[in-house]
């Protein structure tokens, strides 16, 4: 924080674009993007809070500056043993929702917010909106079913509109878990 601080303006009003890209381009000597995003974040939440308290903040959108970040920093598991630990150890309940990231690469707001009526099982597909700026509601993304991920999300319980609900029924928990790994 010192040293976001020791970077930016000392007063609210003299937060400018140009005083953002300067903060960024003083970071970019010792850090990677990855960081300045975060520090970027840090700076919109701060000022978000402020304006709930009432201050006057500037009309910046400090998440407008985020920077790019390279492909090679792209997480993904390279050893299947790591990920077949990480299943087995996982709670039946949870071990759906883990196949279906790995099946479809969707993220966790989309896997968590999956409804029954965008799964497509005539078709195989998963149609979901992501975020779009350019797109009111976002862009319709229609994400391929294999058999597998197909047989795993027709034995998920129908509990509400939901796939993917955190109800430990522990008889439905172990079914469901048993299923999933064959």
């Amino acid at each position: 924080m010192s040293l976001i601080k020791s970077l930016l303006p000392r007063y609210l009003d003299e937060l400018t674009p140009q005083a953002i890209n300067n903060f960024i381009q003083i970071r970019k000597q010792t850090v990677k993007n990855a960081t300045i995003n975060k520090d970027l974040a840090f700076i919109s939440a701060m000022l978000n809070k402020l304006d709930l308290l009432g201050y006057d903040i500037p009309k910046i959108k400090p998440s407008r500056f985020k920077l790019k970040i390279p492909a090679e920093n792209v997480k993904y598991f390279d050893d299947i043993k790591t990920v077949e630990k990480i299943i087995e150890a996982a709670d039946g309940y949870f071990k759906p929702i883990i196949l279906t990231a790995l099946y479809t690469g969707m993220r966790r707001g989309n896997l968590l917010k999956l409804k029954w009526e965008e799964l497509d099982f005539k078709n195989n597909l998963i149609n979901i909106h992501v975020k779009d700026k350019t797109i009111e509601g976002g862009r319709l993304l229609s994400i391929p079913m294999i058999p597998k991920l197909k047989k795993i999300l027709k034995i998920q319980p129908k509990i509400n509109d939901y796939v993917f609900n955190y109800k430990k029924l522990r008889s439905e928990e172990r079914r469901v878990g048993k299923e999933c790994r064959s």
